[in-house]
Formats: structure tokens, C-alpha cells, sequence
């Protein structure tokens, strides 16, 4: 299974990180399928259960959030992978199947506001509006909030005035691998 190997991947690296380098937790992809897999299930909530370390470090995203909400199998899987302390994160919340439902039916700490709306916060109040109301719902429900898609000084510092502190998007770099970040902070130790 691919994600079993990617997640296999992300642990060496988390317990390998580089000196020198901040550390940063890392987010794994889940869908649907995979957590309705009882191997790759169980291999999961172990490895949460048995580790202080990967509760800090490691969170899941989840994909596909609306296969996930219907399927009560899927909603008690996560509630205990929860309940075991994993970090649970609703990716692009508010557009395609992520829905207000969700905040109810999935055991989810995170939520990440959709790029779609971020992209077009310095042109559009609706999009305003609608990023500020989902950062008040978040942190009404005692969940953080994530703006993804930054890609502009002007869109941080609107995001900043509006009480968002957690941001993803090519603004701070786009996906490399680990020794790209060595080199550019300095690291010595990739």
C-alpha cells in the first residue's frame, strides 16, 4: 500500500530530522480506503498508542472528508486514533465535499481553510468575510486553524490581521526535499 510506505517514510524521517533544521511536525494524506484497511488501520493506532513522539510530530490529513463523514466505520477509526492523541486535520475546508457536518461527525482538531478562498482575499470582502468567519468557527470549536495557499506578503498580513498564526503555501517555499531545506537555512547537519 502506498501510504503504509509514505508513512514508513515520513516516521525514518521524523526520527532522523537533521540537526540544525527547525523542527516541524509532518502531515500524512488518508483517505477513506485506507483507514477502512484493517492492517494498515491497527499499524496506525499502534504506532500512536505506543508513541509520545509521533503524537507530536506526525499528523494525518485527511482527503476525501465527505467518503469519511458517511461511513461510521471510518468516523470511529479516527475517533480513536484521536483519542490516542493523533492530530486529526480537515484539508480544504469549505469547498468540494468538506462541509459543516464534518466539524460534527469527524474527531478533527485542524482545520485547513481552502486555498480558493485565500487566494482572493486581497481582492474580494466575500472571500474576506468568508476566511474570518471560518477562522471564528475554528477557534469557537477549539480548533486551530490553518490558511493554505499563501503566496503573498499582502495575503500573510491580511491572514495575520485577522488572528490567523498558522500558514502553508509557496509564499514561505514550495515542496522539496529535506536537503533543499538544509541548504537554505544553513544546515550543516543534511
Amino acid at each position: 500500500m502506498f501510504t503504509q510506505k509514505v508513512l514508513e517514510k515520513a516516521v525514518l524521517l521524523l526520527e532522523n530530522w537533521p540537526a540544525g533544521l527547525p523542527e516541524v511536525p509532518l502531515a500524512v494524506n488518508l483517505s477513506g480506503p485506507e483507514l477502512l484497511d484493517d492492517v494498515f488501520y491497527e499499524k496506525l493506532l499502534r504506532r500512536f498508542s505506543e508513541s509520545l513522539f509521533l503524537r507530536d510530530k506526525l499528523k494525518l490529513e485527511l482527503t476525501e472528508t465527505s467518503v469519511l463523514a458517511s461511513h461510521d466505520e471510518t468516523k470511529k477509526r479516527l475517533s480513536s486514533l484521536a483519542n490516542v492523541g493523533a492530530t486529526i486535520i480537515i484539508d480544504d475546508f469549505g469547498t468540494g465535499h468538506a462541509s459543516l457536518s464534518q466539524l460534527i461527525d469527524l474527531s478533527a482538531s485542524v482545520l485547513k481553510v481552502d486555498r480558493e478562498f485565500v487566494d482572493r482575499i486581497e481582492s474580494s470582502e466575500r472571500h474576506r468575510k468568508i476566511v474570518r468567519m471560518t477562522l471564528e468557527l475554528a477557534n469557537a470549536l477549539k480548533m486551530q486553524a490553518i490558511a493554505e495557499g499563501v503566496e503573498t506578503e499582502a495575503q500573510l498580513s491580511l491572514l495575520k490581521q485577522m488572528g490567523f498564526t498558522c500558514f502553508q503555501g509557496y509564499y514561505f517555499g514550495k515542496p522539496a526535499p529535506i536537503e533543499h531545506w538544509g541548504e537554505r537555512l544553513g544546515s550543516e547537519a543534511v
